[in-house]
């Protein structure tokens, strides 16, 4: 890119993804996992990797994200601050009678 005075804007380029052939720049630790211990469940792992980021990358998901979505489901919908037994019964004030 560039700007009125012909010169190259760098900053622009930030908050592009790494990229290392097609894939995302985090393939580059199972790739050398698997090339430092080359077994077959190494491979698989990079399989599996690659797989993941291409279809989180289809989707228009980055992995950070796709790290907080898996936290959050893995919690469920509701995150309490107390243990259950810490928690007190509500008390109901009425006095029974229905309204």
């Amino acid at each position: 890119m560039r700007d009125m005075h012909d010169q190259t804007i760098q900053w622009r380029e930030t908050q592009r993804p790494v990229r290392f052939l097609c894939f995302d720049a985090r393939i580059v630790i199972f790739i050398g996992l698997a090339l430092a211990h080359v077994r077959v469940w190494t491979i698989c792992v990079l399989v599996f990797a690659a797989v993941a980021l291409l279809i989180m990358e289809r989707k228009g998901m980055r992995p950070e994200n796709a790290g907080r979505h898996f936290r959050t489901w893995l919690s469920g919908p509701v995150i309490r601050a107390r243990n259950l037994e810490d928690l007190r019964m509500p008390a109901g004030f009425s006095d029974g009678t229905p309204e």
